[in-house]
């Protein structure tokens, strides 16, 4: 008899029931670890922009527009140009008219206009009395010098009539003499600059005349002297205008963005702050974002939840910040979709990441 007996070989156990039981668990932690990433992951550049009107930086014709709607600008990119022939024209024209304005306009109100501040009967009178002032310290020392020569002369001649007894040393009557002559110069000197000073206060005096009359006159709007010089004073201005818009740099859009509309054409005159054109450009300050998603306008509704996640690589942290669709356009074969980040703790500082790191939008199933 065999007593040796083979052991009955291990029943195997069934796993399926423990896998039955543990699947809803491992779905669970899969959801839980991608659940910030599910959505629709908006594609392409995604910015923080926000609808600008673009103005007419000065005056001028429209020479070449060099963008369209739809464009995308890189910052700095031009937008269009001022016809500069135009500009040069109308510079020949300006000038011209103020010349001929200016001859019939006295000298002080052509002063008045390229000197307003220093030129007005109070500033003249101010001139006359230095000038008056002048005259008078000439006339003394006229009189000195009238005096001097008067003294002089006489020392002159009584030393000559002392020569005559032989009471005089030699050489003294030529100095004398000498001395008389010198004071005959200091006295013609005299005389010019006294003649001078004269006629400069006449000249003064002259011309407080005319600003009073001109100020009395300039006082009413209906007299002519009044309409040539307001005429005189636009046109100096404008040929000031038109100098400095020949030496500015051609219109840019200095923050680049994208073109919405254009409202302008070449030959159009347009006038400085007109709107010639409207683009998407960046604003830091604004809480929204734009970017494509490729979902056709009808598949995205306003109001869709969505969720923001900003990446700051220097710190290797993430922050989640919700968001709704405020906007929906068509592009292309997608939607350009435009968002606003709703409030929470991270706002502030996530918004702020989002200008120096990378940050993507998911939308919420």
């Amino acid at each position: 008899m065999n007593l040796s007996m083979t052991p009955p070989a291990p029943r195997r156990r069934r796993l399926w029931p423990y896998l039955a039981l543990a699947l809803p668990i491992i779905v669970l932690f899969f959801t839980l670890i991608s659940g910030s990433r599910q959505g629709t992951e908006l594609t392409g550049v995604v910015r923080s922009r926000v609808e600008k009107d673009i103005l007419a930086p000065y005056d001028g014709v429209v020479g070449v527009v060099q963008v369209k709607p739809g464009d995308e600008l890189a910052p700095g990119a031009p937008l269009f140009s001022y016809d500069l022939e135009a500009m040069r024209q109308e510079l020949r024209t300006a000038e011209n008219f103020a010349e001929s304005l200016a001859l019939t306009l006295p000298p002080a109100a052509r002063e008045l206009v390229r000197n307003p501040e220093g030129v007005s009967a109070a500033v003249q009178e101010k001139r006359l009395n230095e000038s008056s002032s002048r005259e008078a310290e000439a006339r003394h020392r006229l009189e000195a010098a009238s005096d001097n020569l008067a003294r002089l002369s006489v020392q002159a001649e009584m030393l000559r009539a002392r020569s005559q007894r032989g009471e005089v040393r030699p050489g003294e009557i030529q100095q004398a003499i000498a001395q008389r002559d010198d004071a005959r110069l200091q006295l013609r000197g005299a005389e010019k600059d006294f003649e001078q000073a004269g006629l400069d206060r006449h000249r003064q005096e002259e011309a407080l005349r005319v600003l009073r009359d001109m100020e009395r006159s300039l006082a009413m709007d209906g007299t002519p002297l009044y309409r040539r010089f307001t005429a005189y004073k636009v046109a100096l201005g404008r040929i000031d205008e038109i100098r400095a818009s020949l030496g500015r740099p051609q219109p840019t859009l200095a923050s680049g963005g994208k073109i919405l509309a254009v409202d302008i054409h070449a030959g159009d005159p347009v006038t400085a702050g007109q709107a010639v054109a409207r683009a998407l450009v960046p604003d830091p300050a604004s809480p929204r974002l734009s970017g494509l998603v490729s979902l056709s306008p009808d598949k995205v509704a306003v109001g869709k939840p969505a969720r923001v996640l900003f990446t700051d690589a220097a710190k290797g942290t993430e922050t989640e910040i919700p968001a709704v669709v405020v906007a929906v356009a068509p592009e292309g074969e997608g939607s350009l979709l435009t968002i606003e980040l709703g409030a929470g703790p991270y706002t502030a500082e996530g918004f702020r990441a989002a200008r120096d790191g990378d940050f993507r939008v998911f939308l919420e199933n």
